[in-house]
């Protein structure tokens, strides 16, 4: 190291002091250089604000994106801080506490959404105020049956879904079609075992509210009971329930009479008050494929497609 020793030569300044120590000529250069800034009229805004003018060509649409952000984030981040009393009530005007107090209120808002939205999620997925599953009459899966569950609920079992309380399926979000059917026409809980042997402690459940307790009349065609007899047999119970108001169109003329008569600016009938269950396919690429359509009155629509043709249902108001 040379501080403190003589430097000549090269590698001092020409208006350097003759035996001057480097230490000496840092020193002095830096009091120059503040005497002179100090001096100076312009600003570091000013000087800022020429810099970005003179090199605006050269900004790309990307960095002016960036700079964008990171000046929104800036002042986001004031704003955090000033909510959480980290800046002192000199440091900003009266227009920085509205906003602040306005995104403060917009913050809440989405907090209490969330909450509700996490909740109406933990209602889905188990629902309040369900019985007993070991209290009522549950069919289970072959998929998901053993022993242990059927030594469990030997005296509550029953052999189709159609007459359950409570229906197991090994994917509760998506099983198989006699036991949607049953759930959404009849009013049933579609869970997972696990639900079912905690006594609704734990595990996942849906509960439907039944479809038939909305007033319809309803036409099976030839074509579905033909194609699908057990859909059909679990429509048949359903209208046939104590709880049903679903009335069956047995002729195909008294479907399109009926149909005819409720479209009339004289009739004012709700929605899907008249609805036809049938059959259809189409080839597509060498392959059926059907779209099975089921769609009631405050009920959102609801599709799956069925390799080999499926039922629709078809609605007339």
């Amino acid at each position: 190291m040379d501080v403190g020793c003589i430097r000549s030569g090269k590698d001092v300044d020409d208006d350097a002091d003759t035996g001057m120590t480097e230490k000496a000529w840092l020193k002095k250069r830096r009091t120059n250089i503040t005497e002179a800034m100090d001096g100076a009229d312009t600003s570091m805004e000013e000087v800022q604000g020429t810099s970005r003018a003179l090199s605006s060509h050269l900004l790309s649409e990307t960095i002016l994106a960036e700079q964008s952000f990171l000046k929104s984030k800036q002042h986001k981040n004031r704003m955090i801080a000033y909510l959480d009393k980290a800046l002192l009530e000199s440091e900003v005007d009266g227009e920085f506490r509205e906003v602040a107090q306005a995104f403060k209120d917009l913050q809440d808002k989405e907090d209490e959404e969330k909450r509700r939205q996490k909740k109406r999620r933990a209602d889905l997925l188990c629902p309040k105020n369900l019985p007993d599953p070991m209290s009522k009459l549950v069919w289970v899966s072959p998929e998901v049956l053993d022993d242990a569950a059927l030594a469990l609920l030997r005296g509550c079992l029953v052999g189709d879904q159609e007459h359950a309380d409570f229906i197991v399926e090994e994917d509760p979000a998506n099983p198989c079609g006699p036991s949607l059917w049953s759930a959404f026409l009849m009013g049933k809980v579609i869970c997972n075992l696990d639900y079912v042997t905690s006594r609704g402690k734990t595990g996942i459940a849906f509960s439907y509210s039944p479809a038939i307790t909305i007033k319809r009349q309803v036409f099976l065609s030839a074509s579905f009971q033909a194609e699908f007899p057990e859909l059909a047999q679990i429509v048949k119970l359903a209208i046939a329930s104590h709880i049903s108001k679903w009335q069956e169109i047995v002729a195909l003329e008294q479907f399109v009479h009926e149909s005819a008569h409720a479209t009339t600016k004289k009739n004012h009938v709700s929605f899907y008050s008249i609805v036809q269950i049938y059959y259809c396919y189409m080839k597509q690429k060498q392959r059926q494929k059907t779209t099975v359509t089921r769609r009631f009155v405050g009920q959102s629509t609801c599709k799956e497609k069925l390799c080999g043709g499926g039922p629709l249902l078809r609605s007339r108001s």
